[in-house]
Parts: C-alpha cells; sequence; structure tokens
C-alpha cells in the first residue's frame, strides 16, 4: 500500500506563479511545492511517507495465527482542497483523485519467536493518479512501489493482541520529477510497525486497537532525502454478530524532521470515519468497508479516503 508525495520543490517550473494576498499567512513553500509540482508522487494520499494511511482499520495490530492470507485493498483519495502550515487555505486551483489496487499476501508458518508466532507479508500496488495545480493536468498509471516485510511476529493472549515488524518499500514504481504523477516515488523507505489491540470485555466483542509505523527514507536521484515520517491508525469496534462488527477508525500522520533540502514544511493530517466488516464463513472471505474524513491538516491537502478490503483466508 502507497501514498501520493508532495515533498520537495523542483528548481524549475512552466506554471505560472499565483498571487497570494498580503492579508493572508499562507506559507510560501506550501505554494512554492504546489504550483512547481514539487516531487508529487501518486500513490494514495498526498504526503512524503510511503504507507498510505487508513489501509487498516479495526483490530489493525491483530496479525493472523498460522497460514496463508491474502489481501486485496481498493484504496481511493480525493482532495480540492490544499493547506498551508496554519492550516488555512491556499488560493489554488488544486484536485486530486487517486486509485490504488494492492494486493497483499501474508504467510504464517507454525513457527514462534520470543513466544510469538513469526510470520512475513509482501504487497504489490497498482496505482492511478490524476492532478490538476493551477491550469496543468497530469495523470499517470502503472506498478507502484512494492512493500516486503520479512519479519512480522504477532502474540496473542486471551484479552490482549501486540504486533512487531519491519519492512522495507522498494522503488519499483516509475519516477520523474517531470511526472507529477508518477506512480512511484523514487526512495526506498525502512518502516518499523507496531502495535496492540484490547479487548475490552471477557468475550472479545469490545475492541480497541492502534498501530505506529516510523518511517526512514533513503536519498532519492535528485539528491533529497524526505524526512522521517510517523502514522498512526486506531479503532474502536464492536461485534454484533459472531460475523458482523461495527466500529469507528482514525488515522494521523506527522513528518518528524525536515527533508534535506527544499520548503521548510512538515505535512500532518487527522483522520476519522466509520467502518463495517463482515465474515463469509461459508467461503471464508472478509469484507471491510471504511471511510475517512481528514482535519487538523496542514502542508498537504485535505480531503477523503475510502476503502473496500477483501481477505481470504486459505
Amino acid at each position: 500500500m502507497h501514498s501520493i508525495a508532495i515533498a520537495s520543490v523542483q528548481p524549475k517550473s512552466n506554471l505560472p506563479a499565483a498571487k497570494v494576498p498580503k492579508s493572508r499567512p499562507f506559507s510560501w513553500s506550501l505554494i512554492a511545492s504546489a504550483l512547481l509540482l514539487a516531487s508529487v508522487a501518486g500513490q494514495a494520499q498526498i504526503s512524503g511517507n510511503h504507507y498510505p494511511m487508513g489501509a487498516e482499520g479495526i483490530k489493525n495490530a491483530s496479525l493472523p495465527p498460522k497460514g496463508v492470507f491474502t489481501k486485496n485493498y481498493n484504496l481511493f483519495y480525493h482532495s480540492d482542497t490544499l493547506k498551508d502550515g496554519a492550516g488555512n487555505t491556499a488560493p489554488v486551483n488544486f484536485d486530486v483523485f487517486a486509485y490504488v489496487n494492492a494486493t497483499r499476501v501474508f504467510y504464517f508458518p507454525d513457527v514462534e519467536f520470543l513466544g510469538g508466532k513469526v510470520g512475513a507479508d509482501f504487497t504489490v500496488p497498482i496505482v492511478h493518479t490524476g492532478l490538476t495545480v493551477g491550469g496543468a493536468r497530469f495523470s499517470e498509471t502503472g506498478l507502484g512501489d512494492i512493500l516486503i516485510e520479512p519479519l512480522l511476529i504477532g502474540w496473542h493472549y486471551p484479552q490482549l493482541d501486540l504486533a512487531l515488524g519491519y519492512g522495507v518499500w522498494a522503488p519499483t514504481g516509475e519516477w520523474s520529477p517531470a511526472q507529477p504523477a508518477s506512480p512511484g516515488k523514487g526512495y526506498w523507505s525502512h518502516m518499523i510497525p507496531m502495535g496492540a489491540t484490547l479487548y475490552l470485555d471477557k468475550e472479545r466483542t469490545w475492541a480497541f486497537s492502534t498501530a505506529h509505523r516510523f518511517e526512514f527514507h533513503t536519498r532519492r536521484s535528485d539528491g533529497i532525502t524526505p524526512g522521517i515520517n510517523w502514522n498512526l491508525e486506531w479503532g474502536l469496534s464492536k461485534a454484533i454478530q459472531p460475523t458482523l462488527e461495527l466500529g469507528v477508525v482514525g488515522y494521523g500522520t506527522k513528518q518528524l524532521t525536515h527533508d534535506s533540502a527544499g520548503p521548510r514544511a512538515r505535512d500532518m493530517a487527522f483522520g476519522v470515519g466509520p467502518e463495517v466488516d463482515w465474515l463469509w464463513t461459508k467461503y471464508m472471505l472478509h469484507f471491510a468497508f471504511r471511510y475517512y474524513r481528514e482535519f487538523a491538516v496542514s502542508d498537504r491537502p485535505a480531503g477523503g479516503t475510502g476503502l473496500f478490503v477483501l481477505t481470504k483466508i486459505w
């Protein structure tokens, strides 16, 4: 799973300059990023991180105990509003729509380490991005950056699940500073995921989960190293029936350090929304539907994220 990035300003652009009213304290670095098409790489949401916020919802820290599992993600993101560093709307014609179809495969053999079940997974995304900035329009579809997680460890207790792992994002997607809707980002990223799911009652019908992911990026071909990203996902759920769960889910993302060059912006966003999960026991198919609306956004677009996720238990 992936995200779209507005990261660093390129030195040249054919786009016209925007007129910013002096009475409004807009971030010049944000306007420059938008109008100079600052490295927009199309993979789910607009940010410097690879991980697409909201990809996992309720019980996001509960890993499979054993076996082979496949997930197919359908992620939609749209925004027509660009926010500056103070959270104000930038006076620029802006619109972005992204669709990601990603296939993820888990394998958990019957192996334990430090009392937890050991597994691995990989994710292959296909990305489409349509982007309008000022009077320029761009569109691109292709293979995105692949995620490989060679180590996942899940601990399972009567009232608690814990998870820890390591992953790497490979720059398999095409990236070019001349194509702001590129499906790839142009750099490697190391990711450390960790999280917990707490069951609030003995019957495990109520659950609260939280997952954190830290991303450490390498240098891009243009010499810029994006800043470190922190990603948060949480969910509160109630099992109405053994096969039906309802919940409220949310996410947050924050760039913790500045990029090595370009604007001194550090983007931030939060999202919240509903989720419905249903298990078709006859075919062991799990369906998840969720939608997030973003708020408290700065130095990036503010929009909405919708997901449909199909999981097959083999």
